[in-house]
């Protein structure tokens, strides 16, 4: 049955679109809210740089989590949600780089837009956040940005890609997240080897930058639900899409995201990435929480999360959080004793059980 077209509100109005970046013919946009509320026209205000979730494979930018833009723009907040390249056509050393670009190109013309319809941008004041792989992004963000943001706002991202958890290296089989994982199927669609020669890809000039959940296709979600939620009236799905959460899923089933995130683009270092060693080695470089471990400053850092995630453990925002304190930086942390990963995506009422 198809998911009622009530229960999605439209995307949020008025924005406008852009492309910041395009590299090997993939043209990479970004979105663009302007502040609302009774503090939007009063004078510079700051602004908020979202990357979304998606395992790096998947994902949108057109719309961020329900949350993030009405709860931003109404505190006069300008909001900007950036797409990346996506896993495998491209590695986690591109995607960071899409994200340092977006701020880039931000700063060089965040303010001129917004001048089009009145508005004013303090380009210093920047909060940068994401949900899951967006969570890595920003807190990798934290590090890369120059000039560095004010703050950094971490969703349940993961933040030590050497964690077990993530490479599969002593999972417990009989765990929470195994055991729902040899739970889910993959569409039937594709064969086992479609999808496993679709990982395999790494031509850049292929690689995605946007890709509907399977949530958001039907029978759970139709067309024109779809194009109103995103306000893409011109997007279409094709089975491409199917694929690519196929794929997603058997990344996930097989803990292969690190090394995907991680291969080089010669294909004769995919081998080395066999040694275990070899392969933390690299994830570390990526690991914003090791990264800590080098640093004496940091922005300071929000921290939400769930204790029931069973794709990212509530322990990554922990440990990052408990450096970060060590080392001086202001820090907070908001834990939700029954969440779920996405656990605030989906809430409708008050954050009571917030501690």
């Amino acid at each position: 049955m198809t998911t009622p077209t009530q229960r999605f509100s439209p995307c949020p109005t008025p924005f406008s679109d852009h492309v910041y970046k395009t590299v090997q013919g993939v043209d990479i946009p970004l979105r663009i809210w302007p502040a609302t509320g009774p503090e939007a026209n009063q004078g510079p205000r700051p602004w908020l740089l979202w990357y979304h979730g998606g395992g790096f494979i998947a994902g949108k930018h057109a719309i961020p989590n329900a949350w993030v833009v009405p709860a931003f723009r109404s505190r006069g907040y300008h909001v900007v949600s950036a797409a990346y390249r996506f896993i495998p056509h491209v590695n986690l050393d591109d995607i960071v780089t899409d994200t340092i670009d977006a701020h880039a190109w931000c700063r060089l013309h965040l303010a001129d837009i917004l001048a089009q319809t009145d508005g004013k941008v303090d380009i210093d004041a920047l909060v940068v956040g994401g949900d899951s792989a967006g969570g890595t992004l920003s807190t990798l963000a934290g590090h890369k940005l120059s000039p560095p943001p004010r703050v950094v706002v971490d969703v349940f991202g993961v933040v030590d890609l050497t964690d077990p958890h993530m490479t599969g290296e002593g999972v417990d089989p009989d765990s929470p997240a195994a055991v729902m994982l040899r739970s889910i199927p993959l569409s039937g669609a594709f064969t086992a080897e479609q999808v496993a020669t679709a990982l395999a890809e790494t031509d850049p000039s292929k690689a995605e930058v946007i890709a509907p959940w399977s949530w958001e296709m039907d029978p759970n979600m139709d067309l024109a639900t779809l194009q109103s939620f995103w306000g893409m009236p011109s997007f279409k799905v094709d089975p491409a899409h199917t694929l690519r959460m196929d794929m997603l899923l058997q990344m996930s089933k097989d803990s292969s995201m690190g090394r995907l995130l991680v291969r080089p683009k010669d294909a004769a270092g995919h081998k080395d990435l066999d040694d275990s060693q070899v392969l933390a080695a690299q994830l570390r470089k990526w690991s914003s929480s090791l990264m800590l471990n080098d640093k004496d400053n940091y922005p300071p850092t929000f921290f939400l999360h769930g204790h029931k995630d069973r794709a990212v453990p509530i322990a990554q925002s922990q440990r990052m959080a408990a450096k970060l304190r060590e080392m001086g930086i202001p820090t907070a942390e908001a834990y939700s004793p029954d969440g779920d990963h996405c656990f605030e995506n989906v809430i409708e009422v008050s954050f009571g059980k917030i501690e």
